[in-house]
């Protein structure tokens, strides 16, 4: 006897996709084929080779499993970069998408209170603060590193380092947060200046001016650059391709502006800027998320106020 048609099968979640060729691994799924295919072209344009294969109510984005972390690491960068997906919320924006121009106009008026009060004490406050080899390395007179950065010459020297580090300043405080920006700044402008003059020692050499640190933002910017430029894997051409486009830039930018001009510190200038590069690649390396805290970006701003403000105070105590 006809028992009827076969019965609907029963309702449930859909299938499983079938199991990938050995070798490969899911890095994102994707339920239009033009969102999966802009994705897998990033990838491919970052040297990581992908499969794309249909599934269930869309695509799924595969590479081998050798290149899943790197994979997974640029595809994310990517979306925060186009600010469309995933939708970005003010927990989870890095702090650089938020930087503005505060923090270099806070630089702009410390450096010009600093000039203004080397105008009414200008004998005591080069005496106490300049670089000096002898006293930074023969003494330990270390906060002369720090203190240099904060005098110059004339209104002219001073609006130049002006310049230079409010835009350096700027462009480095959007892609490591403000306060991590102007932190490094001080720390490695003042590692510029000790290594000028531990090569300069036992000479007469003696120093003022913040372009060492506007040299070390620059080279900053070029370690970033270079570090962040460079894939695992992407051999020989890889390396002539990508990390060292930026490091040309970056040594192009510091003959040009950092070697001209009588007065010019060109070893400052280029000790600030190898203290800088080395800084970039290795916060390059940082997990992101400690550049998103906005409580560790304050406090790095507030520690960058402080290592200045105690080197002057040392300088005071120690000079009288």
């Amino acid at each position: 006897m006809d028992s009827g048609p076969p019965s609907p099968p029963a309702a449930g979640p859909p299938p499983e996709p079938p199991d990938l060729p050995a070798g490969l691994v899911e890095v994102g799924r994707y339920a239009h084929y033009r969102q999966a295919t802009e994705e897998g072209l990033w990838l491919l344009a970052m040297g990581v080779p992908y499969w794309m294969f249909p599934v269930e109510g869309g695509y799924r984005l595969c590479v081998e499993s050798r290149h899943q972390g790197k994979a997974e690491h640029e595809l994310a960068q990517a979306r925060r970069r186009r600010g469309r997906w995933p939708p970005a919320s003010p927990q989870s924006s890095p702090a650089d998408h938020a930087a503005g121009w505060a923090a270099p106009i806070a630089f702009a008026g410390a450096l010009t209170l600093s000039y203004g009060l080397q105008q009414v004490w200008p004998i005591s406050s080069l005496g106490l603060g300049r670089l000096d080899a002898a006293g930074v390395i023969a003494e330990g007179q270390l906060w002369r590193c720090l203190t240099a950065l904060t005098l110059h010459a004339d209104a002219g020297h001073l609006v130049g380092n002006l310049i230079g580090g409010i835009v350096f300043g700027h462009f480095l405080a959007r892609r490591i947060g403000l306060g991590a920006a102007w932190l490094a700044i001080v720390l490695l402008g003042g590692a510029g200046n000790f290594v000028s003059a531990w090569l300069q020692y036992p000479s007469d050499y003696r120093a003022i001016g913040a372009s060492t640190a506007v040299f070390a933002a620059l080279g900053l910017l070029t370690g970033l650059a270079a570090r962040q430029s460079h894939f695992p894997g992407s051999g020989v051409r890889g390396w002539l391709r990508q990390p060292l486009l930026p490091l040309a830039a970056g040594w192009i930018l510091l003959a040009w502006l950092g070697a001209g001009g009588d007065r010019t510190d060109v070893v400052g200038h280029f000790t600030g800027f190898a203290c800088g590069l080395c800084g970039g690649l290795l916060i390059a390396g940082l997990p992101d998320p400690l550049l998103r805290s906005k409580l560790r970006q304050a406090l790095c701003g507030t520690l960058a106020v402080a290592v200045v403000g105690a080197a002057w105070l040392a300088a005071l105590w120690c000079g009288n």
